[in-house]
């Protein structure tokens, strides 16, 4: 068998012994090849949903019939999080109010009272959102038209889909809302960037007398005489193989080569918490931050706290483990020099 050597216990100590940082910035991996390796070293995985490796949005031009990836401005900012993609949503994040130390969007509205509140749930500590770049619902709400995420989807719902109107039905509406939306700041799944079915909707879900649907029904749309079908796709797209093909052109192109360490820092490496957090306007709720000892830690003083904290973290989702840095590096990742030009999966050239 084809066995992997152990790397460490913990996300720092993986990170050292891998060479992975260096092989991408040399060109010998992939952008999407080196995420992979990035989630899966900082402890994310496909088999646990509020685990599951983060991906980035990449384009904000989803209108557009050509899509143009010579051009800047076809992309996100890659240096901040995606409530801050839009001027107005980060100044929000960065203004002082007279007398205050920190922005208001992350001041603390009531002192902590541990006794009555161990957990801090009713007197958090300051954030920018509410929920999560990636969470269990996230995931399934990306891959709602694939098993075993749609049992899974309706097993969460009580047996049932949940209404349509809230579910995924446009890439570019998708977009908007993780900018534009103050509870969503939902970033993408590997699955986009490699399978053309989860824009699709071809999968068996009942038998109707004789006749076998041949797609899930997810119910009609408040307001339209359609009912939620496939995913509208972007209109530089076709159908569903072209986008996958698009969106991994623009995850290998020459822009996001050059500026996909911002990303990195901010969800894995030194903006993910801290001063550093706050200037970049990537606050999350507390418990998120969760580390593994901490846990082990409230577990042996107080289990009830540990499967309360448990069961929020599997709910809405927990930040990734942070890859740590030596002192003085402002940067987990060096800035691409060249960019690698080939698509996932093909051979290197």
């Amino acid at each position: 068998p084809r066995l992997e050597p152990f790397l460490g216990a913990t996300a720092a100590e993986r990170w050292s012994r891998d060479g992975s940082e260096a092989r991408w910035a040399r060109g010998e991996l992939s952008n999407l090849e080196y995420l992979l390796r990035v989630n899966r070293l900082a402890g994310r995985s496909y088999n646990d949903l509020s685990q599951y490796p983060i991906l980035p949005w990449v384009l904000r031009d989803y209108s557009s019939p050509l899509l143009d990836l010579a051009n800047p401005a076809s992309f996100r900012r890659f240096d901040r999080a995606l409530g801050g993609q839009t001027e107005a949503r980060f100044a929000a994040t960065q203004v002082v109010p007279r007398g205050a130390s920190r922005p208001a969007q992350i001041r603390g509205d009531a002192p902590p009272d541990r006794a009555s509140d161990p957990l801090r749930l009713l007197s958090p500590p300051p954030r920018h959102y509410a929920t999560l770049p990636s969470s269990s619902a996230t995931v399934l709400w990306y891959l709602l038209r694939l098993e075993p995420y749609a049992s899974l989807h309706v097993a969460l719902q009580g047996g049932r889909f949940d209404r349509p109107d809230r579910q995924c039905g446009a890439v570019e509406a998708a977009w908007r809302g993780a900018c534009e939306n103050d509870g969503d700041c939902r970033e993408l799944v590997p699955e986009w960037f490699a399978l053309p079915a989860v824009f699709q909707n071809i999968n068996q879900w009942a038998k109707q007398g004789r006749a076998v649907t041949r797609s899930f029904d997810l119910g009609p749309l408040q307001g339209a005489r359609e009912r939620l079908g496939e995913v509208k796709l972007p209109a530089w797209a076709g159908n569903a193989y072209e986008c996958v093909l698009r969106l991994q052109d623009a995850l290998e192109s020459e822009f996001v080569g050059s500026h996909l360490h911002q990303w990195i820092d901010l969800v894995f490496g030194a903006n993910q918490r801290g001063a550093g957090a706050e200037r970049a306007g990537n606050v999350y709720p507390h418990l998120a931050y969760l580390t593994e000892a901490q846990a082990e830690e409230l577990a042996q003083q107080r289990f009830d706290l540990y499967l309360q904290a448990a069961e929020i973290v599997q709910s809405f989702g927990q930040v990734p483990a942070q890859v740590a840095l030596p002192a003085g590096i402002h940067s987990r990742s060096p800035r691409r020099r060249i960019a690698h030009g080939k698509r996932t999966g093909s051979p290197a050239g």
